[in-house]
């Protein structure tokens, strides 16, 4: 009868530079993904009048971004666990950059919508690949080196989605779970 005796290897965990960086990246990610959502009220009447497509099929474009950048997270998120988030949120930037293009060239409503599916998808990965990497994660997955924000009585994982939530904070637990306000 043999027993093993395996030692455990603490967790690899990156240094408060490295945190505090992932963080601060993550935050200049959402901002430069913001214009696509947040500027998109300012183009529609100019679009309307240079096209004549009418308001309701212009706007269809940013329900489509909308759908794609927020119905496909879980899966973009599984992307990221497999991938890595410096491939995925690296090449959503591209996805972005390819709907900025299309955008600017669209003569059609068609165009609008694809540039709105591109836009839409890369701006959900990089959505999905900040936050993720600000809150922690209670399942265990592989990509869970910033569950750091939790360890302190003071959450910050809603730093990075704060263009959204400005004025809200939903402290957390260190297992993740909605808990009382933090004292900070």
């Amino acid at each position: 009868m043999s027993s093993t005796t395996g030692a455990i290897s603490p967790r690899a965990t990156a240094s408060e530079a490295t945190r505090w960086g992932q963080l601060i990246f993550g935050i200049i990610c959402m901002v430069m993904i913001a214009n696509l959502q947040y500027g998109w009220t300012l183009f529609v009447n100019p679009i309307d009048q240079k096209y004549h497509w009418g308001r309701a099929g212009i706007q269809v474009a940013f329900t489509i971004f909308v759908l794609m950048e927020t119905w496909l997270v879980p899966f973009e998120g599984y992307l990221i666990d497999r991938f890595g988030p410096r491939i995925m949120i690296s090449g959503s930037g591209v996805l972005v950059a390819i709907a900025w293009v299309i955008n600017s060239v669209a003569d059609s409503l068609f165009w609008l919508y694809v540039g709105a599916a591109i836009g839409g998808i890369g701006a959900g990965v990089i959505y999905g690949g900040s936050v993720g990497n600000a809150k922690p994660h209670s399942f265990g997955s592989g990509w869970d080196r910033a569950s750091w924000w939790c360890s302190s009585r003071c959450c910050c994982g809603h730093l990075s989605p704060a263009r959204w939530r400005c004025r809200r904070r939903l402290p957390c637990n260190r297992a993740g779970a909605i808990s009382a306000p933090p004292r900070c």
